[in-house]
C-alpha cells in the first residue's frame, strides 16, 4: 500500500489506476491523505462483474478503502454471474 497526500499518488500510480484524472481529482475531493492498493498479479475476468450485480446480490457498496472478503460474502456477491466459477478457482 502506498499513501501520501492525493495529487502525489496520482504522479506515482495514473498509469496503472484506471480511471481519469478528472474522475480521481473529484473522488479525492477535501481529502488530505489517500492510498493505493498495489496488486502484484491482477487477472482480467473474461466476463466482468458490473456494479449493479453486486448491488443486487447484497448490500454491496465500495468502501473508500478495501476490504477482506470471505469465500462465502466472494460466493454471494458473484452468485449466478459468469464470472462465478473463473473468481472462485
Amino acid at each position: 500500500m502506498d499513501t501520501a497526500a492525493p495529487g502525489m499518488i496520482w504522479r506515482r500510480h495514473r498509469k496503472n489506476c484506471g480511471i481519469r484524472k478528472a474522475e480521481y481529482t473529484a473522488y479525492m475531493d477535501g481529502a488530505a491523505r489517500a492510498s493505493a492498493l498495489l496488486l502484484d498479479s491482477p487477472r482480467p475476468l473474461s466476463s466482468p462483474v458490473p456494479l449493479d450485480h453486486l448491488r443486487t446480490t447484497s448490500a454491496f457498496h465500495p468502501p473508500q478503502s478495501y476490504r477482506y472478503l470471505t469465500t462465502e460474502t466472494l460466493q454471494h456477491l458473484v452468485a449466478e454471474h459468469d464470472a462465478a466459477d473463473e473468481l472462485l478457482d
